[in-house]
Order: C-alpha cells, then sequence, then structure tokens
C-alpha cells in the first residue's frame, strides 16, 4: 500500500495480517523492499518510508530490517482512534473552507497526524527475535 504525504515522504506499507506470534522474515521484509524499489521507480526524487504493519515489531535474525519500521497492531488502533477523533471535530465544525482547513491542519498536528509525527508517535523499529534453542 502507498500513503502519499504532502511530505517529502510517503508510507510505503506491506500488511502482514496472517501473522500472529511469529516473526517478519527475510522473505517478508524482501516484499518490503520490492515494495520499495517500485515506489521509488514510480516517483523519483520522493523518499520512501518502509513499513511493515503486523502484530509486534520482531524479526528475525536473517532479516536485515536497518531502515524499516513496524507499525504494530496496537498502534494502527491508535492511529484510526486519532483520526476519527479529528473527523468528529471537524464534522461539526461550521465555516468557510479555508477555515476549515486552517481547523484541520491544526487537529491533525494536535493528534500526530503529519507525516513527521506519525514516524515518530505510531512506527517503531524491529527488535531481533531469539533464535530457535535460545
Amino acid at each position: 500500500m502507498l500513503w502519499r504525504t504532502d511530505a517529502a515522504s510517503d508510507f510505503v506499507i506491506e500488511a502482514k495480517s496472517k501473522k500472529e506470534d511469529n516473526p517478519l522474515y527475510k522473505n517478508d521484509h524482501a516484499q518490503l523492499l520490492e515494495a520499495e524499489a517500485w515506489f521509488k521507480g514510480a516517483y523519483p526524487g520522493r523518499g520512501a518510508v518502509r513499513v511493515s504493519a503486523l502484530p509486534e515489531a520482531v524479526a528475525d535474525p536473517k532479516a536485515s530490517t536497518a531502515g524499516s519500521y513496524a507499525l504494530r497492531l496496537d498502534e494502527i488502533t491508535k492511529l484510526v482512534g486519532a483520526l476519527r477523533g479529528v473527523l468528529s471535530d471537524l464534522v461539526v465544525s461550521p465555516g468557510k473552507i479555508d477555515v476549515l482547513m486552517e481547523r484541520c491542519e491544526a487537529a491533525l498536528q494536535k493528534a500526530n497526524l503529519n507525516p513527521d509525527r506519525i514516524k515518530s508517535a505510531f512506527l517503531v523499529t524491529f527488535a531481533k527475535a531469539a533464535g530457535k534453542g535460545a
């Protein structure tokens, strides 16, 4: 999935919905790297933030996840809740489009929903999974 932003970078996201307690494996991360390569070809000059959406931010030691981020399911819930709060406030806000746009921007900032704040508030780096037999 591609999440375009008004910043210099966009979010390239791979969702791993069938993962339960297992880590992100090398082939899973390779899919994310392939998605980033497609993005760079399709949008030259734009930065990419690689994100894997999965239950926990744990990677197999063989998966080199440097520069990639995890969006854990509990953080997705928080992100959706923050967005729902912004939308709830805006739906009942009267005013002209320019006033609403200013109000929207302020609400997004307050809820940590601009690109830089999403990265710092909702994304985490991967921890390495313990090896088998460890």
